[in-house]
């Protein structure tokens, strides 16, 4: 059995209804029907693709093509990942039946109708994605930008439009399997401003998504999991558990963990991480995914791993649990 569902990138930062499931226990947030089902994957690390032939209409010289093939060889620029994209220039590109599995369109709907996006809709853009619902293989995946918004390749003269490069890269991740993840600057964020061109490249915590996926990220990255328990005793249920570079201040990595406190990130670049676990309280949330919207997290004070830095090796698991205190968040 397949379904096709659609991730949704919402206008300045309100994440509604249709956003993928993450699995606590994952370095990155893959996509998935529901926790503890199969992340949602391509069979191969090809992914074809086809540029409607009509574009945006905001864009008459035609560069949104360029912005748009830039953000898909973004994502081939991870070292250590082998996927790639390939722009299938045989196929009609005067389609616009992105639900046809045959071709996977890159598109704008300027008039509605695709029935994606409803009068006055501020979601951006759509990823609908066909996947098996026994594995998590991605069948088909087309995207689709909301023609009713207005886009750009050149965001500085015009602020109020979002750029289409930045939007596309983001995309392009929903396109490969990824969720929405907490990191604020990471580009598979919920949402982003107009104007905005920070998503057009990949921070440390995208990369390792596509490093392990479709890549040699196993090898060459490495996982801390432990568990996040609460002071004098109990567990806590989906914490965000945060890794950062202590050399360059990145987020290197980041999970949910589990209703159990149990989390595991992967696909960390060897180095020195200071680990904190924050409430899922914003401005991320457990509604900005399918399959922990409807659940409850565990509310408590930011905390620091008392066992800091944590260093991590290439090919190896490190382990790092900490207790923290309930109370109100002290940081998001």
């Amino acid at each position: 059995m397949s379904v096709r569902l659609s991730k949704r990138l919402v206008h300045l930062g309100v994440a509604f209804g249709c956003a993928f499931s993450a699995l606590a226990l994952a370095g990155f947030v893959q996509i998935r029907f529901t926790p503890g089902s199969s992340g949602f994957k391509w069979p191969t690390t090809t992914v074809r693709f086809v540029l409607q032939e009509k574009g945006s209409d905001d864009v008459p010289d035609k560069s949104d093509e360029s912005a748009l093939r830039l953000a898909f060889r973004t994502w081939e620029q991870v070292p250590d990942s082998f996927v790639v994209f390939s722009e299938d220039t045989f196929a009609d590109a005067s389609r616009t039946d992105y639900a046809a599995t045959d071709i996977h369109l890159i598109m704008w709907d300027e008039d509605g109708s695709s029935g994606l996006f409803p009068p006055g809709s501020n979601v951006i853009a759509l990823t609908p994605l066909l996947a098996s619902t026994s594995d998590g293989t991605i069948l088909d995946g087309d995207i689709v930008f909301n023609g009713e918004l207005r886009f750009t390749t050149d965001p500085i003269q015009d602020a109020s439009r979002f750029d289409v490069q930045a939007v596309a890269t983001h995309e392009i991740g929903h396109l490969i399997g990824l969720d929405h993840s907490g990191g604020t600057f990471s580009t598979m964020f919920a949402s982003i401003p107009s104007g905005s061109t920070f998503n057009r490249s990949l921070e440390e915590d995208d990369a390792a998504g596509a490093a392990v996926l479709y890549g040699v990220g196993a090898s060459t990255r490495g996982v801390v999991q432990g568990t996040i328990t609460i002071v004098g005793g109990g567990s806590v249920a989906y914490a965000q558990v945060i890794a950062v570079n202590r050399v360059t201040g990145a987020v290197g990595g980041e999970a949910l963990s589990n209703n159990s406190g149990k989390y595991l990130i992967a696909g960390l670049l060897p180095g020195t991480y200071d680990l904190y676990a924050e409430p899922v309280n914003g401005p991320y949330g457990l509604a900005d995914t399918i399959g922990f919207k409807n659940e409850s997290s565990t509310g408590f004070k930011t905390t620091f791993n008392a066992g800091n830095p944590v260093v991590v090796s290439a090919g190896q698991s490190q382990g790092a649990s900490w207790a923290v205190p309930i109370g109100a968040p002290t940081l998001n």
